[in-house]
């Protein structure tokens, strides 16, 4: 930057403000474009672990809670059944 100040001559006040001007838009374009993307990349990378740990420990306990309840109803009806039968064969035979 200060080497441009110093090859601009005096004359041209206007043209080496301008250039500055947009030299300083540009590094301040460049430099929020790039807090944007590390904020977003940090945010995404948090929603993704976040709902992975929910996801994972919300999927073992369903299935844990699910696999016990659908072996212990499985043996109840199970056990009814056959008790039915039984009560029906003696049922029969009498």
């Amino acid at each position: 930057m200060f080497v441009m100040m110093m090859m601009v001559r005096r004359d041209d006040g206007g043209i080496m403000m301008m250039m500055m001007m947009m030299m300083m838009m540009m590094m301040m374009m460049m430099m929020m474009m790039m807090m944007m993307m590390m904020m977003m990349m940090v945010m995404m990378m948090e929603r993704w672990w976040r709902d992975n740990d929910d996801d994972d420990d919300d999927d073992d306990d369903d299935d844990d809670d699910n696999d016990d309840d659908d072996d212990d109803h499985h043996d109840d009806d199970h056990d009814d059944d056959e008790d039915d039968d039984e009560d029906d064969d003696d049922d029969d035979y009498d």
